[in-house]
């Protein structure tokens, strides 16, 4: 994403325009809309980012290093490399296993085992879905939201949750059923 497809709306938000993407191989892109609070924390994130422009980037630690407090010429020289590196790496693209590695990193920080559990660049638009399933919404709207070709995708990712609540109605109508109150 790029901080110059970012539009701010003026009663709160933004639109983001994509252009290519995985779902949209033809690259006639899209236009989403972010929600106030999405933008107030991309705003946020802004004041911490490089000037490079992409919203999402890698964090290098090397990048706050000060050749000048070195020790040595050496080390002086090692240090500005360093820096140098973190400088082109916060300007790259987040491949999806480095978004992978982020998601480990922060669920160990979470107090889970990252090794236990699977998360992977993935697994954000698999949550959304399920959520947005759980909420209410229709595969067709999960279908629209996450960009899918089909409702293929989202059915399967949402088919836990949609198991559970169609197991939970079928019970329930048996359970009014025996009592002689029909569930609708």
């Amino acid at each position: 994403m790029m901080w110059d497809r970012l539009d701010t709306l003026p009663g709160g938000g933004a639109t983001y325009r994509l252009g290519r993407t995985k779902t949209d191989r033809a690259g006639t892109g899209r236009t989403l809309y972010l929600r106030p609070e999405t933008l107030q924390a991309l705003d946020a994130w802004r004041l911490e980012t490089p000037e490079a422009g992409r919203i999402f980037h890698a964090v290098a630690d090397d990048l706050f290093l000060d050749p000048t407090t070195a020790i040595s010429a050496a080390e002086r020289q090692r240090w500005t490399l360093r820096v140098a590196r973190a400088q082109e790496q916060e300007r790259a693209a987040l491949s999806a296993r480095e978004v992978s590695a982020i998601f480990r990193r922060a669920a160990a920080r979470a107090g889970l085992d990252p090794h236990t559990q699977w998360l992977s660049s993935h697994s954000a638009r698999v949550g959304a879905a399920q959520d947005m399933v759980r909420s209410g919404a229709t595969t067709a709207q999960v279908q629209v939201a996450g960009r899918c070709d089909s409702e293929r995708m989202p059915i399967r990712y949402a088919e836990r949750v949609m198991a559970r609540d169609a197991g939970e109605n079928r019970f329930a109508r048996l359970a009014a059923m025996r009592r002689g109150t029909p569930k609708r």
